[in-house]
């Protein structure tokens, strides 16, 4: 009988959710037939979204099924719960940084045919700004799941009063990796480099593909990819045929 409650509360859980997803789904799509800006924002978080709330009904059926009296595995269920919702969250928030990005390059690409220029920068800054955005998300996100758990918090506060030293040994283990990242969000902000510029580096000549927080991506004539540092292009000289 406790088992057949239990499987009835998590379908009962399940479908609430479900439901309440495709509500909001339904809901967005009316408003995407009269704001065709919002249509990112119904793409981009139509999954996410759907994720969160049909494992969040789910989870919370369940939890009210165990509530009283409690068994014994409930605590370790309500803990695996928790670390679902924090990636399920995160992966919301992904969509929610990837839907204005979009929005914000369709709004440039709009504006392409008078200043492909400022399109471009847009479209470049935007590349950096969200994976860097999405890369900060998913780091809360898998400390908070790791902190969860008894130990990890009990060493996470042993290594909080030794921030001094481990700071700088992180520092020396990362300093490449870190120079790379802030080379990066420099191309992106100076203005020195666009995605869809034509460059010659290294007496190499290729058009600007994509910018990231590490690398830059150079594709040559013959199809060839180049995955140049991004400190690489803030140290040394390089022609750029498009200014």
């Amino acid at each position: 009988m406790e088992l057949l409650t239990l499987v009835a509360y998590a379908v009962a859980g399940f479908l609430a959710g479900t439901a309440l997803s495709i509500t909001i789904s339904v809901v967005m799509r009316f408003v995407v037939r009269r704001r065709k800006g919002l249509a990112f924002v119904s793409r981009r978080l139509k999954v996410p979204q759907r994720v969160l709330l049909t494992l969040g009904g789910t989870g919370l059926g369940v939890a009210m099924a165990t509530a009283d009296p409690e068994p014994a595995w409930r605590p370790l269920f309500m803990q695996g719960f928790l670390i679902v919702i924090i990636l399920a969250s995160a992966y919301l928030g992904t969509g929610v940084i990837k839907a204005v990005e979009d929005a914000i390059v369709a709004g440039a690409r709009e504006e392409e045919v008078t200043d492909t220029s400022r399109f471009r920068r847009v479209r470049t800054q935007m590349q950096v700004i969200a994976r860097l955005l999405i890369a900060v998300i998913w780091t809360i996100a898998l400390g908070w799941a790791l902190f969860t758990f008894p130990a990890l918090r009990t060493l996470g506060a042993s290594l909080f009063a030794s921030a001094g030293l481990l700071s700088i040994v992180a520092g020396l283990a990362a300093q490449s990796t870190l120079s790379n990242v802030f080379a990066g969000m420099q191309l992106a902000f100076s203005d020195a480099l666009r995605v869809g510029d034509l460059v010659v580096f290294d007496d190499q000549m290729g058009t600007v593909e994509e910018i990231t927080l590490t690398y830059v991506v150079v594709g040559t004539w013959d199809q060839r990819r180049w995955i140049v540092p991004s400190t690489s292009f803030t140290t040394q000289a390089f022609q750029n045929w498009r200014r």
